[in-house]
């Protein structure tokens, strides 16, 4: 049987893990409805906010849910980030009204990243319905990584293909395949990127881990193609972790693929922190909330 996004968010609904997770953009309809849909499936998260914006949880909070009073004079993700760093918590959720911006800003200077790794990214979680579900880096973050920086983003993201039940097989993408592109400083960055990838990967014990680059997109999602294009290429089969240059490349490349290909991304997962945390988008339904929030409580750095 295909995995199936519907099958990996399903299970990550079915992990019960005891974990307390944060919910600071709490003054949002969306995430009122959310938080009820939670606490009426048994989960417990804790809200964060103003005593204005806990007016309207009033019932819930009866009910048992736990909430943190935040000052007036104080941004409920500041002080939630703040609890987060002293370990009173086990992650957060946020983003339905806050920029990216000031979630990076609190997320830096409270939690810093992953030890070893030393860079924080994001990737996007595809599927569509008679597909297998991949994973694009880094859509939603680091702006232009440099290629170490993106053999750190390329591990990170593997990891978190391997905890949705892939098998990753990883491509570094370029508008080059093993040197088509010429001798150009792009080219470059994405083979080096691809050299320091494989070594990274054997440091933290990946050596089975298929990795590839640079590749154009269509060698590295069809074989056939590989076949003409790369015939040493050291992938098995198509490509399911895609690596792009730049944020630029990779953010376009996304809203393509939701727009135009009809698949449903998963809002930015983030990674490399050093707990548990993620960033909705301001246009965020209420199942997103509900399903980053069940990612969010079942991340295992």
């Amino acid at each position: 049987m295909s995995l199936s996004l519907d099958r990996i968010l399903t299970w990550f609904q079915a992990s019960f893990k005891d974990k307390k997770i944060l919910l600071p953009d709490i003054d949002d309809e969306r995430m009122f409805l959310a938080v009820s849909e939670l606490v009426s499936a048994g989960e417990n998260p804790v809200i964060y906010g103003k005593k204005q914006e806990l007016e309207r949880y009033h019932d819930l909070i009866q009910q048992g849910l736990d909430f943190v009073r935040v000052p007036d004079d104080k941004q409920n993700i500041v002080v939630a980030a703040r609890d987060l760093s002293e370990w009173k918590w086990d992650g957060f959720l946020w983003g339905n009204i806050s920029t990216t911006t000031n979630i990076a800003r609190a997320l830096i200077k409270n939690i810093g990243t992953e030890s070893g790794i030393g860079r924080a990214s994001s990737h996007f979680l595809f599927g569509k319905e008679g597909k297998e579900p991949f994973l694009l880096s880094d859509g939603g973050f680091q702006i232009d990584p440099s290629a170490q920086e993106l053999a750190e983003i390329a591990l990170l993201t593997t990891k978190r293909a391997q905890l949705y039940g892939l098998v990753p097989r990883v491509a570094f993408l370029s508008f080059s395949t093993s040197g088509s592109g010429g001798e150009h400083p792009h080219v470059f960055k994405m083979q080096e990127a691809t050299s320091h990838g494989r070594k990274i990967f054997q440091e933290h014990g990946l050596w089975d881990i298929e990795i590839e680059g640079e590749l154009q997109f269509d060698a590295a999602l069809i074989p056939e193609i590989l076949k003409k294009k790369d015939p040493n290429s050291s992938l098995t089969g198509p490509a399911n972790v895609f690596i792009f240059p730049d944020l630029n490349s990779a953010n376009i490349a996304y809203k393509i693929i939701e727009r135009l290909a009809g698949y449903t991304a998963l809002w930015p997962v983030l990674q490399g922190f050093s707990k548990p945390v993620n960033d909705l988008s301001r246009g965020c339904s209420v199942e997103d909330i509900v399903q980053m929030y069940y990612i969010t409580k079942n991340l295992e750095l």
